[in-house]
């Protein structure tokens, strides 16, 4: 624990939501509870995203996430020592964000994408039709915390299309400069952006002005060792470009299991990579 204090980001725990959703077997809401605790506990992250209110029918695994959140909104107000912010994941429709806030939850993630492909496949809206919904709406509740989820940083695993830096800059900027939105997370959903991609990115956004503290990174990798290598050099970039927020996992599971097979999917990292990984030589 007093490793993970000292390297230099800012841990958005995704374990409930993105580590599980693509999991055929159905925990127990008792098991998810659990692991929580455990992760409030050991690790301490500064948020942890604890379900999604996306259907229950296209993701059967989260659909206890209101039990989950009930439990992670009683931790954090009846105990001094749980601190993390309980975040829900929240599809861009009205009485879903509503929903949210209706139970109490004032922190939420909302997902869009770079490719128009993708995000008709994830969340049956159109790109516009989802920025709309967040800036027309959503950043007039009193939701304390909106972090964008701006998924296929780099390529679309649908439309198989490399998608460009600038266009991903773009879309950042769409939304960056709204106080409501917190962060925007550049989402690695195929496990093919590399160190090259991230500076050309971070390049872009330096020059329209955003500001790195509102960057977050979530990277998808395998278990071989030039995953590993790729995944080392990007944190060695998110930290030279001053990127504070990193999503990590209890488990290495995860992936997108509405819109890739399951022989596309990589894994999340994991808490014990990040040591490993930040130890490495920041040369490239």
């Amino acid at each position: 624990m007093s490793q993970l204090k000292r390297t230099a980001f800012r841990f958005f725990d995704v374990t409930l939501r993105d580590g599980l959703q693509s999991s055929r077997n159905i925990l127990p809401t008792d098991t998810k509870i659990g692991m929580l605790r455990k992760i409030a506990r050991d690790f301490r992250p500064k948020s942890i995203e604890v379900g999604s209110l996306s259907s229950p029918k296209v993701l059967p695994q989260l659909a206890d996430s209101e039990k989950v959140f009930e439990q992670a909104l009683d931790m954090v107000t009846s105990n001094d020592d749980y601190t993390f912010t309980p975040y829900l994941l929240v599809p861009p429709i009205a009485n879903k964000l509503e929903k949210a806030l209706e139970i109490g939850c004032d922190s939420i993630s909302i997902p869009t994408s770079t490719s128009e492909a993708f995000q008709q496949k994830n969340v049956k809206m159109s790109i516009d039709d989802t920025h709309r919904t967040v800036i027309d709406y959503a950043i007039y509740l009193p939701f304390k915390n909106i972090k964008v989820y701006l998924s296929c940083v780099n390529y679309c695993p649908v439309s198989k299309k490399t998608i460009p830096s600038n266009t991903i800059a773009q879309e950042v900027a769409r939304y960056i400069f709204y106080r409501e939105v917190t962060q925007v997370c550049l989402s690695d959903t195929s496990g093919t952006l590399t160190h090259d991609n991230l500076i050309a990115i971070m390049t872009m956004l330096k020059r329209l002005m955003v500001h790195p503290s509102k960057i977050g990174l979530h990277l998808h990798a395998g278990h071989t060792i030039m995953d590993r290598q790729r995944v080392a050099k990007l944190l060695c970039v998110a930290k030279i470009a001053g990127i504070k927020w990193i999503d990590v996992s209890l488990t290495g599971s995860g992936g997108y299991s509405v819109t890739m097979k399951k022989s596309q999917l990589k894994g999340n990292l994991r808490y014990s990579d990040i040591l490993g990984y930040t130890r490495r030589s920041c040369i490239f």
